[in-house]
């Protein structure tokens, strides 16, 4: 039996990074169902029930969550998890970012623990970058230089990484959350009960998923306040605005303040969910049935392009851009920095005048893109099976 240790972003209420979690589960329980998998995350208890996987703690990366991590033991079985383990996969998502100069340091440091474990580690699904800072980019091509294999998400990754001077074979597969296998009953059933509770019906709606992002354009939360009653007089559609984080970077801070202004509040309504009380299903019943999505966070358009729903993206980040080139969907997209009221109101009318072209194109990029899912099985099948 082989030992797993998976690190990433878990346990922070990201709904993306579970996402990606859940989907990495279902490919390793299938290639390898004998593989004991421990993950760590931020909250242990809830991955443990969440994704039924053994979990510890991160490695802590300050004082005070030092000496909690010392006093409680946590550090110890997050040591002995890296020592129990035949490998060591890093992933996936936006990890390595200076972004946020903290996460650079965070996850290089679990990875340089790896590294002085003399244990095998795999770089998987990643988006890399931006790297503005050559002590970002030493670090970055320090540790990836070390890795046994490495996969991205993006050509836009695999190129930075070879501007680094990473020579080695850097393997291209689609976000692993498009993979995501579930039943489709159970959304359903799901689907009923906001139906009851909200006066739901398909199509009747759309869905806005913001985050707080330092670089948005002044007035941000008003522009898309005023689109959304707009969409709600003149569309006569509900709004659900819906956030996919409630830990650090709070989606519901943002979405209050849009919520706050907008006249019309009837039809709209803020869903204060929380994947600690909150599952997939409720996410994915409620956007298989949206009208369309209205979306900063990432994995919001990968939801709906996985579901073969029409989305208007709001671009913060390169990865979100790189996501909509891999795709070639060029139409509809603002960058947060740049929108106003009047570009944001002309999607929402191309949207409507051309739904039906849109959500087809969408629906036949996803088809095409299924076969590539198999690079998923490819890779992990050289982590867990290194010499087969």
């Amino acid at each position: 039996m082989k030992n797993l240790l998976i690190c990433g972003n878990y346990g922070a209420t990201n709904f993306g990074d579970e996402m990606i979690l859940a989907a990495l589960l279902q490919h390793i329980r299938f290639i390898a169902p004998k593989t004991h998998i421990t993950v760590l995350s931020a909250d242990p208890s809830h991955t443990k029930v969440f994704h039924k996987v053994e979990s510890v703690f991160f490695l802590p990366f300050g004082f005070r969550s030092f000496f909690r991590g010392l006093f409680r033991g946590e550090l110890m079985k997050t040591f002995q998890a890296y020592r129990k383990a035949d490998a060591v996969l890093i992933g996936g998502g936006g990890l390595f970012t200076d972004e946020r100069i903290y996460a650079i340091f965070l996850w290089g440091f679990h990875v340089l623990v790896a590294i002085i474990c003399f244990k095998p580690f795999y770089i998987y699904a990643q988006s890399i970058g931006p790297l503005r800072y050559f002590l970002s980019r030493s670090i970055v091509s320090f540790l990836f230089k070390k890795a046994q294999r490495i996969s991205v998400r993006d050509y836009a990754s695999k190129k930075l990484l070879i501007a680094l001077g990473i020579h080695k074979p850097i393997l291209v597969l689609p976000d692993p959350a498009l993979s995501l296998n579930f039943d489709k009953h159970e959304v359903e059933n799901r689907f009923r009960l906001f139906s009851a509770r909200y006066e739901l019906k398909n199509g009747s709606y759309c869905i806005v998923v913001m985050r707080d992002w330092m670089k948005k354009v002044s007035h941000f939360e008003s522009i898309v306040a005023e689109s959304i009653d707009e969409i709600v007089t003149r569309k006569k559609l509900k709004v659900l605005l819906i956030p996919f984080q409630t830990y650090r970077d709070d989606d519901r801070f943002i979405l209050n303040k849009i919520f706050e202004q907008i006249r019309n509040k009837k039809n709209v309504h803020l869903l204060d969910f929380s994947l600690h009380s909150r599952d997939f299903y409720d996410y994915i019943s409620l956007f298989s049935h949206a009208k369309f999505i209205i979306g900063m966070r990432l994995h919001s358009l990968i939801l709906s392009f996985r579901l073969g729903i029409p989305f208007i993206p709001l671009v913060y980040s390169p990865k979100v851009s790189r996501f909509l080139d891999m795709q070639y969907f060029d139409r509809l997209v603002l960058h947060v920095e740049k929108v106003n009221a009047l570009s944001l109101r002309k999607s929402i009318t191309f949207l409507f005048e051309h739904y039906n072209e849109i959500r087809s194109d969408i629906i036949a990029s996803e088809g095409r893109m299924k076969p590539e899912h198999r690079l998923h099985f490819s890779f992990l099948r050289s982590c867990i099976f290194p010499s087969s």
